[in-house]
């Protein structure tokens, strides 16, 4: 038996995107859906002019005074209409067919607790862009099963929103893949639609926002998920050592090492490069290997800069709260 929602609130988060805030909101106004929607952007403390040009537009327009994606979110959520939540990030551009398909999915289907697609890249990007998020481009059509999805292309029911207690506000980043991990914990699917994407405008397109990028996600990557299903925290961990292994190595002047080390650290580059490539063809794959292999060590080092960081407020924290042991 089909399934009835009684529509779709969308929640577009925005922090300073008025190059794209427009673009997005214009997207989703041209929705092809048959059924009632709503646009909610929740302005994250924008000082440009996100905020006016959302106004503009006729959609409802809130404010989130907490630096936080997950607060921005749950903000816009506790404002829906709708028994289906849809999740853009302001620099996105979704396809004409985003809401419908994304709804017949729901109403045709058993058992979902969320369903999105690929964010990807604009025409005419950069190799910095396309270098580092080819994997977005994802081959066929046949909608999967899967433990994770971006947070700027999601849908979840609010039944399970609710049921989930939304995202997580301790979180900075990853907060999309956490509460993907407690819907999957109650008995729900996730499913990846490759045929319904949204276009990415905000993807870092210098070595410096990349850099930035991946220190704000390092920063925060050991509270996101537990240690061993975070893959991408354990190879940070791993470079990180073998970087300090290799500065031992120069320090001491022990050839071996040093080779063993330098080798070593290109695996490991080399495995997150891959896992960026595996969706490409061998001889796409084969044309930007070393590009993507070189931003995958800047990535890396962003990663190791951000998780010293963490590390650091760590350790402050047990040092600021050890009880003093003086003498009575």
């Amino acid at each position: 038996m089909q399934k009835v929602y009684n529509g779709i609130s969308i929640i577009v988060p925005a922090r300073n995107e008025q190059n794209f805030i427009g673009l997005c909101i214009d997207s989703l106004l041209n929705q092809d859906f048959d059924k009632e929607y709503e646009i909610i952007v929740v302005d994250n403390m924008s000082i440009d002019s996100t905020r006016e040009i959302a106004k503009a537009k006729g959609v409802t327009v809130l404010r989130c005074p907490v630096f936080s994606p997950s607060s921005v979110r749950n903000v816009g959520a506790s404002r829906a209409n709708f028994d289906i939540l849809a999740f853009i990030d302001g620099d996105c551009e979704a396809s004409v067919s985003w809401l419908t398909k994304a709804y017949n999915f729901f109403c045709n289907t058993e058992n979902v607790g969320a369903y999105g697609g690929p964010c990807v890249i604009p025409d005419k990007s950069n190799w910095i862009v396309e270098g580092w998020t080819p994997h977005h481009k994802q081959k066929g059509n046949t909608i999967q099963q899967v433990q994770y999805l971006a947070g700027s292309n999601l849908f979840i029911t609010k039944s399970a929103f609710i049921q989930c207690k939304g995202f997580n506000e301790s979180l900075i980043t990853a907060e999309d893949d956490e509460i993907c991990e407690r819907i999957t914990s109650n008995c729900l699917f996730i499913y990846n639609d490759p045929g319904n994407t949204v276009v990415h405008h905000g993807y870092p397109d210098t070595l410096f926002k990349l850099l930035k990028q991946s220190i704000w996600h390092g920063s925060t990557q050991i509270n996101a998920m537990s240690l061993l299903k975070n893959k991408i925290l354990l190879l940070t961990i791993i470079w990180a050592s073998l970087i300090l292994l290799l500065s031992y190595s120069i320090f001491s002047s022990i050839f071996a090492l040093t080779v063993f080390s330098i080798i070593s650290i290109i695996i490991a580059t080399s495995l997150l490069a891959h896992s960026r490539l595996k969706n490409l063809s061998l001889s796409k794959k084969i044309s930007i290997f070393h590009k993507t292999s070189f931003l995958a060590a800047v990535v890396l080092l962003g990663r190791t800069i951000g998780l010293c960081k963490e590390v650091g407020k760590y350790c402050k924290a047990v040092v600021r709260f050890r009880p003093y042991r003086g003498s009575v």
